[in-house]
């Protein structure tokens, strides 16, 4: 189980890291909905339950938000607060330890970011959230995941500086 989560973790890794590289915010978050439902399976199969439960949560919430962008409508305030407020929920149901926090902090960072308009506030939620997922699965040995959130830092990092701040230099 636990090389089987591992791949699961690389797998997600791979989109992710193409997927932070795109201009466009709905191939961002098309990538972010494979990467979640490959995070789903690879925290069930170690047993970090508030994280795949989260991610079942960012999934569906990841392509809310694609799915709306794609109409060429803005997800409502609503939607916003409802996704917010079911990672809480259950993040809380699932609490296990205070490490358990850590997926439901992410989770909120991503969700303002996917809900925004502009691809350069989902990168910055993609960063504050893939920083402490570092934390979360450390502690759960996920190793892999681990590694994947330090690549997605790199890569969101590099996304910021290519569309944001070399754009605006030369502006």
């Amino acid at each position: 189980m636990y090389i089987l989560a591992q791949i699961f973790g690389g797998i997600g890794l791979f989109v992710i890291i193409i997927g932070m590289q795109s201009k466009k915010k709905d191939t961002m978050l098309l990538a972010q909905s494979i990467t979640n439902t490959c995070f789903v399976i690879q925290y069930f199969l170690l047993g970090a339950i508030t994280g795949a439960v989260l991610y079942i949560i960012n999934t569906i919430r990841t392509l809310t938000f694609y799915f709306w962008g794609k109409n060429s409508k803005d997800p409502s305030l609503c939607l916003l607060l409802l996704f917010i407020s079911l990672a809480i929920l259950f993040g809380m149901y699932t609490y296990k330890d205070m490490f358990s926090l850590l997926p439901i902090i992410g989770s909120i960072s991503t969700t303002y970011g996917g809900w925004q308009k502009k691809s350069k506030i989902l990168r910055i939620g993609m960063l504050i959230s893939s920083t402490i997922l570092i934390i979360h699965d450390w502690h759960f040995k996920a190793y892999v995941g681990m590694l994947s959130y330090l690549l997605i830092v790199l890569s969101t990092l590099v996304g910021l500086i290519r569309f944001d701040v070399l754009k605006k230099e030369k502006s």
